[in-house]
């Protein structure tokens, strides 16, 4: 019998800190023995911020890997993988799109609270009004049961859950309606208090073994690919565009 799915992940937008570990790391990591965890590092979702700072996204990205294995990450019993070395993520967030108004996006408190924030107006980004579709597409591509996250996310796991139970209901039974796991939201942490020592010591050992990030994400994106591809091929059959009469 197939184990029970978890999924989350993160932006790499800067080195990881208490608020972090609380609010989310703890909880996912937790439930490696458990459950087959997928954790993504959303390196496309970071552009909707980070547009113009692409050059420190390979440090954050390594940075994330490092501070994941010294929360607790385990790549003998999870994966852990880039957004942009699985391009059926990409396809499904083309066909969730057909599923989202716009009125429906711009509903989202979290975007609207971002969009104040940045002070953008009118010149908001499409990638930037849309990502949560792009983020629906990252859940449920793996088709999990759980999603590990901060309270602040609790919007983009509602819509989600409203993209899965729509598709289902159009074109038939293909996603699980996932339920968050919500941690505790801490502010004004910066990773110098004294319970991030223990995690501080397991990074620094992390560090010094080369080559270990490169084949962590080389070989979880393999296995994501495997696990996406998986799921975009029934989505298709489903829909009516898996053309086997035509292609064969």
């Amino acid at each position: 019998m197939s184990r029970t799915i978890v999924l989350t992940g993160d932006r790499p937008t800067g080195r990881m800190h208490l608020g972090h570990y609380v609010g989310s790391l703890k909880n996912r990591f937790e439930m490696q023995d458990e459950f087959q965890c997928f954790f993504m590092i959303a390196d496309y979702q970071a552009l909707t911020t980070h547009r113009d700072r692409t050059e420190d996204l390979e440090r954050h990205v390594r940075e994330m890997v490092l501070d994941y294995l010294a929360a607790g990450f385990d790549p003998q019993k999870s994966v852990c993988f880039l957004q942009s070395q699985v391009p059926q993520l990409a396809e499904l967030t083309m066909i969730f799109s057909n599923l989202v108004t716009l009125p429906r996006l711009l509903r989202n408190p979290t975007v609207k609270e971002e969009m104040g924030k940045m002070g953008l107006g009118n010149r908001v980004p499409y990638g930037f009004v849309g990502y949560p579709v792009s983020q629906a597409a990252d859940i449920l591509l793996f088709r999990p049961r759980y999603v590990p996250v901060g309270p602040d996310q609790r919007p983009h796991i509602e819509l989600a859950q409203e993209v899965a139970a729509r598709f289902n209901r159009i074109y038939g039974e293909v996603f699980p309606i996932p339920d968050g796991v919500y941690g505790t939201r801490l502010k004004g942490t910066d990773g110098q208090s004294k319970i991030m020592t223990p995690f501080r010591i397991r990074r620094k050992g992390f560090e010094e073994q080369p080559g270990l990030v490169r084949d962590i994400l080389n070989l979880g994106g393999s296995r994501a690919r495997i696990e996406g591809q998986r799921t975009l091929e029934h989505v298709k059959e489903v829909m009516g565009m898996g053309y086997k009469a035509l292609m064969e």
